[in-house]
């Protein structure tokens, strides 16, 4: 069951994907540390993979800011007026920051 998976009792124990199937000194080797330095191994190699990634994109596509998508945001969280209380002014405000997306978008 999924608890037993979660606590690695039962058949989960006896498995060799945990470290609990193997004994204590398995070929030489102290099994709790294999098993611990293989995590930090993976996500060291998962982290240098990403690193790589991000690395590669930059050189190739050069730290480019989009403006248009910069302008959306600042379009989007600093475009309303938070001191407008009637709503004749809101459905101005409304329509103008439609009309400036729309503007954006084309």
């Amino acid at each position: 069951t999924g608890l037993q998976l979660f606590l690695g009792t039962g058949r989960v124990a006896q498995s060799w994907l945990f470290f609990q199937g193997y004994s204590e000194i398995f070929a030489g080797y102290k099994m709790y540390v294999a098993y611990l330095i293989t995590h930090f191994v993976v996500i060291f190699i998962i982290f240098a993979v990403i690193l790589t990634t991000i690395g590669q994109d930059v050189i190739r596509e050069g730290s480019k800011v989009d403006d248009q998508a910069q302008s959306l945001s600042m379009l989007l969280f600093s475009s309303w007026d938070y001191t407008i209380n009637s709503q004749d002014a809101i459905k101005k405000q409304e329509k103008s920051t439609c009309s400036n997306f729309k503007d954006l978008l084309c």
